[in-house]
């Protein structure tokens, strides 16, 4: 047999055992436990790679995972802001001061003629006066509206009033003396006429443009200036000697003044407010007629009633209200 043809080793053989690739998984461990790795570091060695160096050198060279952001919230917020604006509600305007009210017709100098075609001695009627005995309910109201205009301080003003009855009286020889004494040179028996002579009722309607100045206080001031018109209506004849020969007439003609206003109001509580308020008509005139005056001449029977004719009577007024009210405005 020949065994040196074979040229066999009979020295067994070591069989090297590879290394396994360890997991990734290992490496993961062996990166997060690295107190398990004993790991020398000899310099004077020469470079060599143990398997935890192995792992660690691999778990450094893969790529880290892509980390995940959270992905962003879109948050909306819904803010609602609601918003009423109520438009201030204007004012009308309008105003209101009601109370008590009082009113003088201040009558001046009066003047009397007769026109006649009789020669009748009426020199007399010169000396003569009537007076004008007035009755009113004193109650009234101003009614006033505010212009737009100026800071709304200027207003337009009436008064809304209960009318005047009026009571006209003789004085003088027209009211102790007979009117025609003698006719044609002979007594006429004819009375004196007495103190009553009519009666009328007025209205006086009144018209100012009102201004309010500047506060003073807790009190402002009203000046104005307009005007008023005199109207009689429902005139009689009430002399029972006038009377007593025929039906006279009574007429009273219309009659127009300048009114001067001056006043004082004060605010109570927000929209009450009182005031003192006086106006005066500085210049005014009235005339009375009394027409178709007839009279019976007594002492001449035969003759009977005799036309006299109209007397006139015009006279001098200066009228004056005062108001003192407590109203409203709206």
């Amino acid at each position: 047999m020949l065994l040196t043809a074979w040229n066999v080793d009979a020295r067994p053989r070591k069989h090297h055992k590879r290394h396994k690739p360890t997991p990734k998984s290992a490496h993961l461990r062996a990166v997060e436990k690295p107190a398990d790795v004993n790991v020398v570091d000899d310099p004077d060695s020469p470079a060599r790679e143990t398997p935890a160096r192995e792992a660690a050198a691999v778990a450094l060279s893969e790529p880290a995972p892509p980390s995940v952001e959270p992905e962003p919230k879109l948050v909306v917020r819904a803010e609602s802001k609601l918003t009423i604006r109520t438009k201030r509600r204007q004012p009308l305007g309008i105003y209101f001061r009601a109370g008590a009210f009082h009113s003088e017709t201040n009558l001046g100098t009066t003047h009397m003629t007769l026109e006649s075609s009789l020669p009748i001695d009426t020199s007399k009627l010169s000396a003569s006066g009537v007076e004008m005995d007035e009755s009113q309910i004193p109650a009234a109201v101003i009614v006033g509206y505010v212009l737009p205009v100026l800071d709304r301080r200027l207003a337009v003003e009436t008064i809304l009033g209960f009318p005047m009855k009026t009571h006209f009286q003789a004085t003088g020889p027209l009211a102790t003396e007979s009117l025609a004494p003698t006719f044609a040179g002979l007594p006429t028996g004819i009375e004196p006429l007495g103190s009553e002579l009519g009666e009328a009722t007025f209205a006086t309607p009144v018209v100012t443009a009102v201004y309010r100045l500047p506060d003073l206080g807790p009190a402002t001031a009203v000046v104005g200036a307009g005007g008023m018109l005199l109207v009689g209506y429902n005139t009689k004849v009430t002399n029972p000697v006038l009377v007593a020969a025929g039906e006279p007439r009574l007429a009273i003609s219309p009659s127009v003044g300048v009114v001067l206003q001056g006043g004082l109001e004060t605010r109570l509580w927000r929209n009450v407010a009182a005031r003192l308020d006086i106006k005066y008509v500085p210049a005014m005139k009235i005339e009375a007629r009394v027409e178709n005056i007839s009279m019976i001449p007594r002492a001449i029977p035969l003759v009977g009633a005799v036309d006299v004719g109209t007397a006139v009577m015009t006279a001098d007024i200066q009228p004056l209200i005062v108001q003192a009210g407590i109203g409203a405005d709206f």
